[in-house]
């Protein structure tokens, strides 16, 4: 007969790097209501009008994070220009961001933006 067992998640990172994710996202998801983005608590993804950007690689020893952009979702339908705009919103958010956590962050290019200027 079939087995199903229950197990602890293979990649929980830990109750305290869980703790300081949770304080950075709230910090994330504050200001970037300032800037017209949403937050999504539940995936810890920040979304903007031409694509969503989810937090991995949080460091809090050395207070450095990464935001990656879907690939399939910044350019779908969108006019270089508006995703130039987006992503200019997008940088400012972090900039203020890095100001108010003391993060060094990363911002991993969406696929279309940026491509033949």
């Amino acid at each position: 007969m079939p087995l199903v067992t229950l197990i602890a998640h293979r990649n929980t990172p830990g109750k305290e790097k869980t703790k300081k994710l949770i304080e950075f996202f709230a910090a994330a998801g504050s200001i970037a209501k300032k800037h017209q983005l949403k937050a999504n608590y539940y995936n810890f993804i920040i979304s903007t009008n031409v694509g969503e950007c989810s937090i991995v690689n949080l460091d809090y020893t050395q207070k450095t994070v990464e935001f990656v952009f879907a690939p399939h979702s910044i350019y779908e339908g969108h006019d270089r220009e508006r995703i130039t705009l987006e992503m200019e919103k997008f940088i400012r958010f972090a900039h203020e961001l890095a100001q108010a956590t003391g993060y060094d962050i990363v911002i991993q290019k969406p696929l279309y933006y940026d491509q033949d200027r």
